[in-house]
């Protein structure tokens, strides 16, 4: 099945079949429109909804195939006058899926609130974009929203993604993770990397890379972003042939995820934002950690939880420490420029 999706907006179409060699896959459709969700008084029950049929899919274990498991044969086929999709159409590069922690319990002003968040940060991952180095630029960055989960992608066309272009897009989405914990949203979520299908003007994206990240985007435990393990052996690959392991933007750790397992992978290191001087957001003299504490308390932390917070606290500690072990000293705030690393 295929995710069709806007920001404020989510389509899904009914009726339709999509022809994956002898199996037909229903595409169910909804329209529902969260700008919108006010105005009619639909309200909470709207997005309610919305979460429960995506909940549907996660329970069923379908959401993987839903957010994109289409896109694995040779070719795909819209019946009904659509059009044909051959591996030609396919795409190389980088998958983010997100998942904003605690949205389920929002009422309506702070479903508002979060939408407004929402669209401030991304317009942030933007502006990050276009100062990466290198060969990253904007058009290669396309964002899609489905309720309160966003899709975060680079694509790098007919080339396969290479290191540079990896951790140029670990560089974005760590900004992009402070950006949001500072507009009191927490993000959690996966990074593959691979092959997908994604068209801006249909609002769709599918294929191997969302299947890989979608299985993992909602398994940790903690506030943060993780590449999956397939993702994170391709980096080691990588990484093979460089001396410097990229501390900066990416961290090998012990994933804590539910059910009190753990993973070992790549995780965007985050904290190191709050110790880099152009895009900190300690600008009123606070200390690093308490920065943490202050974005952190902002939200309630019902019983059952806690976990997520505590494990968030020990990785941004594990952080420092690494950035101690790489540095003779430490200020409280570092005089890096903005590079390609950073």
């Amino acid at each position: 099945m295929s995710v069709t999706a806007r920001t404020n907006r989510v389509k899904f179409m009914k009726g339709k079949v999509i022809e994956r060699g002898k199996v037909i896959h229903p595409v169910f459709h909804l329209t529902a429109s969260l700008a919108l969700l006010h105005s009619t008084r639909v309200g909470f029950g709207g997005l309610a909804y919305m979460r429960a049929l995506l909940l549907v899919f996660v329970r069923l274990g379908q959401f993987p195939t839903f957010l994109g498991e289409c896109v694995g044969g040779d070719r795909i086929r819209q019946t009904g006058g659509g059009t044909v999709r051959t591996a030609s159409n396919r795409e190389n590069g980088v998958v983010a899926i997100l998942d904003a922690l605690g949205t389920a319990t929002y009422g309506e002003s702070e479903i508002e609130r979060f939408i407004e968040s929402r669209q401030v940060v991304l317009g942030l991952l933007d502006q990050k974009a276009e100062d990466i180095l290198g060969e990253i630029s904007k058009p290669m960055i396309t964002t899609f929203t489905f309720n309160d989960t966003v899709l975060v992608i680079l694509k790098t066309g007919d080339r396969e993604p290479r290191l540079r272009d990896t951790s140029a897009f670990f560089t974005i989405m760590r900004k992009f993770l402070v950006d949001s914990l500072g507009r009191g949203i927490l993000f959690r979520g996966s990074i593959a990397i691979g092959t997908f299908y994604a068209n801006e003007d249909t609002n769709t994206v599918m294929g191997q890379a969302v299947t890989d990240a979608a299985a993992w985007y909602d398994k940790a435990e903690w506030i943060g972003v993780h590449a999956t393990p397939r993702a994170s052996m391709l980096i080691d690959r990588w990484l093979e042939r460089k001396e410097e392991p990229m501390r900066q933007v990416m961290l090998d750790y012990d994933i804590p995820l539910k059910e009190s397992t753990i993973v070992r992978a790549k995780a965007i290191n985050w904290p190191k934002a709050f110790f880099v001087e152009s895009i900190t957001p300690c600008t009123d003299g606070t200390g690093q950690k308490e920065k943490l504490f202050e974005f952190l308390t902002q939200h309630q932390v019902p019983w059952g939880t806690e976990r997520k917070f505590y494990n968030t606290v020990a990785f941004f500690d594990h952080a420092v420490k690494q950035i101690k072990k790489s540095q003779s000293s430490i200020p409280n705030i570092s005089t890096e420029k903005p590079s390609a690393q950073q």
